[in-house]
């Protein structure tokens, strides 16, 4: 898309300046704003490099598009109560899984690699992403999706962590719920524990969000 934009002849110390041309030509052809931004990411990514290899004096300043964040599709109480009957009934162990999820916020490979281990009174530690540990309470259905308690080893079945998400896919179908997947079980628990009280800033640490503006769209 680049080349045809501007032409593939065009000088690297040219591009710069063409780069309103090319977020233009992209929109003409019905690119979303989205997808520019990911094309723009790689240039400028590319252009970085041209400054280090000496290519280029200094780094060019390229404008993403801004994309306005939509509110995460949640689970109503309707469907969480439904889900919730179905996967006891069909598959107990998930139930169990779901349950954790709604309640804590936990992504699904926290709740896939929880050991009992982790488990200290009314608290656990999860590692997170970028490798981040935090520490989470349990709460309600929580410490019900816990089951006996025991000593060491996983908390929740193991299969491929993949057939956490195949299993929720298959319960919510069967449900007919409709645009639902496992991360989305996360959305909800934050906007469950927002509506209950707790405050912005646990609910952030809660679910191990490094910037708050992330939490803030529930």
């Amino acid at each position: 898309l680049l080349s045809d934009s501007l032409g593939g002849s065009t000088p690297l110390s040219r591009v710069g300046g063409q780069i309103d041309k090319f977020k233009a030509d992209c929109r003409n052809r019905g690119v979303k704003k989205i997808s520019v931004n990911t094309y723009l990411r790689h240039i400028k990514a590319i252009l970085n490099k041209a400054v280090k290899w000496g290519y280029l004096e200094k780094k060019l300043d390229i404008e993403l598009y801004k994309i306005g964040k939509r509110h995460p599709r949640i689970l109503t109480k309707e469907e969480i109560n439904l889900l919730l009957l179905h996967a006891k009934h069909c598959h107990p162990e998930m139930h169990r899984v779901i349950l954790f999820g709604l309640w804590t916020g936990c992504r699904r490979a926290e709740i896939y690699s929880l050991k009992w281990q982790n488990i200290k009174g009314n608290k656990f530690t999860v590692i997170g992403k970028g490798n981040k540990e935090r520490t989470i309470p349990l709460i309600g259905g929580a410490i019900e999706a816990l089951g006996p308690k025991k000593d060491i080893g996983p908390v929740f079945f193991q299969p491929h962590l993949d057939e956490y998400s195949k299993a929720f896919k298959r319960l919510v179908r069967d449900c007919e719920i409709k645009g639902v997947t496992f991360h989305k079980m996360r959305h909800t628990a934050a906007t469950q524990m927002l509506l209950s009280g707790i405050s912005l800033e646990s609910v952030q640490k809660i679910l191990g969000h490094t910037d708050i503006s992330t939490t803030q769209i529930y």
